[in-house]
């Protein structure tokens, strides 16, 4: 990847759907081509962030499918 990470939001601490509704703030608040990386816990967490990511039509451009220690999860996205 070639693009510089330049947002982090670390969403670990909340449960969905809070962790959903945390995102869409951070969204809502990066520029246009914006690239941001987001950790979260949980697999459900991790499939209901990228099926938000893909619905408001943004590039999911690494996303971590196996869980580091401890079920952390991580998305790289750039905001469309």
């Amino acid at each position: 990847m070639t693009e510089e990470i330049c947002h982090l939001l670390d969403v670990r601490h909340f449960l969905c759907p809070m962790s959903s509704v945390q995102v869409r703030l951070h969204i809502d608040q990066l520029p246009v081509g914006a690239v941001s990386k987001i950790q979260l816990h949980g697999l459900e967490a991790l499939e209901n962030i990228t099926t938000l990511l893909n619905t408001l039509q943004h590039s999911v451009l690494i996303q971590n499918p196996h869980p580091t220690l401890g079920g952390v999860y991580f998305i790289i996205f750039r905001k469309n």
